[in-house]
Order: C-alpha cells, then structure tokens, then sequence
C-alpha cells in the first residue's frame, strides 16, 4: 500500500490518496466523502497493474453551488477521457458535504 494524506482510514489535504494492493477475490468497496466546500471535486480510480497506460476514474465535479455530476473518464496515456454513454448523473449536493 503506498500514500500521501492517509492516516487511519482517512484522505485529508490536496493531493491525498491512497493505493491498495491488487486483491485477489471479488470485494465490494464502499466510502464516505465530506468536502470541505461546496465546489470541491473528488474521484476515484481503478487501474490494474499490469496495465497502468489506461485506467478509469469516477469524478464528482460540482455543476453549481448545490449541485453534483458524475463523471465517467478513461484517463492515462492511452486514455480517452469521458466515457460519453457511462457518464452524466447530476445529483443534488447534501446540506451536510457528506
């Protein structure tokens, strides 16, 4: 595992993130996300080590002040950037940035 603003389960600051190892059965993640702001953007990335030229992100960009929209991005040196057909969900922000 290798990181940058990780401390007991939680990413803090600009640039943090974390790498997990390749895991080696099926697993379901699941996290919570509270944004210091209401125009804060964040992602989540998938990539499979053998293969790091293309990977695929999750970006929740702010579309307004209360409003959010998930992206859906090939990124990478091969990458193609959105996913046009896999992206677009608009969400409203909760009161809270949770």
């Amino acid at each position: 595992m290798d990181s940058n603003g990780y401390s007991n389960g939680t990413l803090s600051g600009d640039g943090a993130y974390v790498l997990f190892n390749r895991l080696d059965v099926a697993n379901h993640i699941s996290f919570t996300v509270k944004t210091s702001n209401n125009w804060d953007k964040f992602g989540v990335s998938f990539v499979r080590g053998t293969d790091s030229k293309k990977y695929y992100t999750m970006v929740v960009n702010p579309e307004w002040e209360d409003g959010r929209k998930v992206n859906f991005e090939q990124e990478g040196e091969e990458g193609k950037g959105f996913i046009e057909a896999a992206d677009g969900y608009v969400f409203q922000r909760p009161a809270d940035n949770v």
